[in-house]
């Protein structure tokens, strides 16, 4: 751990700020009151503001990825020239932020990212606060260990961001995939454009707002965010297609496009299992704790598909239990909950040896998420107001299962981490 140049410079703006305010109450305490309730005041308040920027905002690492590549990482903005943005009353075409992450052979310091750089595009934002190191490197090289890599989609949740499971993509890409995440514009927490505009992220279609039991057009417009999530995928895999046979592209004939898949959190996770279903260049798909949509369900797929839920969608957990009743579940929660049990049971029927769920039991919805890694005080809250774990636990679990996945059906390779597993838990 260490403290960027960047973090002092702004611990040395606020710290003098502090000093100044500080020194002030001090003469106002001193001239109303003994010189040593002054000095007592001025050590407390010295101590809790220290308390509040330690725990608040450390400066932290991200969990270091297992696998034996260095990780690149490029961002690309991209217009569908086929498609008018419903966002924009189909005026402008769709655009789109989508962040490849990539093995590398190469450690190169000078190009090394810190955290949400690549989300906001803009330098001025971050360079204010604190800059956390992570273990990708700006536009290096690909390795050359393979001739390609599969390659893993990634859909983040609505309000989300694709870089909010960076301890996930990693490990991924640490272990030989391309990752490529799409911040889907205006259903993601915010699209930074190159040229400086600013997409906002549309908050009437708030998942919150379906699960306490929002009118139908909520749903509706959930599901019509869904297709339009569903058709930035399928242009970016298009992009993609592209990308490897552009000879002006450091990715041509890099990706092995004969094996993707998909991975989607939340809603992301619904999406996931609808290109499994709709896109046949997808040959499998995973649901970070993910919802499911009835036409979905009610079609199937026959593609390895894998479930990992946390404890809101384990079918042996009860809905009416302690934990639940912390969130304040009511009888549209409930129903909600209940129908999407019931919806990944049926699908799993449906889909048949090839599916796979699997609990995680102390998990809860935003532990599959980067957010517990980000404050001690956030981890904390997620840990109290849901009842479940967040954190380096969770995180490590996620990712085993994860590698194990993909390594059995994106490269063919059997791990005894996975096997063992589900043979012990008697799951398909």
């Amino acid at each position: 751990m260490y403290l960027p140049k960047t973090a002092l410079f702004f611990i040395k703006k606020i710290s003098i700020f502090l000093l100044f305010l500080s020194i002030f109450f001090f003469f106002l305490i001193y001239s109303l009151y003994p010189l040593k309730f002054a000095i007592v005041y001025l050590l407390i308040l010295t101590l809790v503001v220290l308390l509040v920027l330690f725990f608040t905002f450390p400066v932290f690492n991200f969990p270091e990825p297992t696998g034996y590549f260095f990780i690149g990482s490029k961002s690309y903005h991209l217009k569908d020239q086929k498609r008018k943005d419903p966002h924009t009353n189909f005026i402008e075409n769709r655009e789109l932020v989508v962040n490849v992450w990539y093995p590398s052979d190469k450690f190169n310091k000078d190009k090394r990212n810190f955290y949400l750089k690549e989300i906001v595009g803009n330098k001025k934002i971050i360079n204010n606060f604190f800059q956390v190191p992570i273990h990708t490197f700006s536009e290096v090289d690909i390795s050359n260990h393979y001739d390609n890599y599969p390659v893993i989609l990634i859909s983040h949740g609505l309000g989300g961001l694709s870089d909010l499971y960076l301890a996930q993509i990693q490990e991924l890409v640490s272990n030989g995939y391309v990752v490529v995440g799409i911040n889907h514009s205006y259903s993601c927490f915010l699209t930074f454009l190159p040229d400086g505009r600013i997409l906002p992220n549309n908050y009437d279609i708030s998942i919150e707002r379906a699960l306490n039991g929002a009118n139908g057009n909520v749903i509706n417009k959930i599901t019509n965010e869904i297709d339009i999530c569903i058709e930035d995928i399928r242009f970016t895999i298009d992009m993609l297609e592209s990308f490897n046979i552009d000879s002006n592209s450091f990715l041509k004939s890099r990706l092995n496009l004969n094996n993707l898949a998909i991975m989607g959190h939340s809603v992301g996770g619904a999406i996931s299992a609808e290109i499994c279903r709709l896109e046949k260049r997808c040959k499998a798909g995973v649901s970070l704790d993910g919802s499911i949509i009835e036409r979905t369900v009610e079609s199937g797929f026959n593609k390895p598909f894998l479930f990992l839920v946390g404890y809101l969608l384990d079918k042996e957990q009860d809905i009416l239990n302690r934990r639940l009743r912390r969130l304040k579940i009511n009888n549209e929660h409930f129903k909600t909950i209940k129908k999407q049990r019931e919806h990944i049971a049926t699908l799993c029927d449906k889909i048949g040896k090839d599916a796979f769920y699997i609990p995680l039991k102390e998990a809860g919805h935003l532990s599959f998420t980067d957010l517990s890694h980000l404050s001690p005080v956030l981890k904390t809250f997620l840990n109290v107001h849901t009842g479940a774990k967040h954190g380096p636990e969770i995180t490590k679990k996620t990712n085993k299962y994860l590698i194990s996945f993909f390594d059995k059906f994106l490269k063919q390779r059997e791990n005894p981490y996975f096997e063992e597993f589900l043979k012990n838990n008697n799951i398909k």
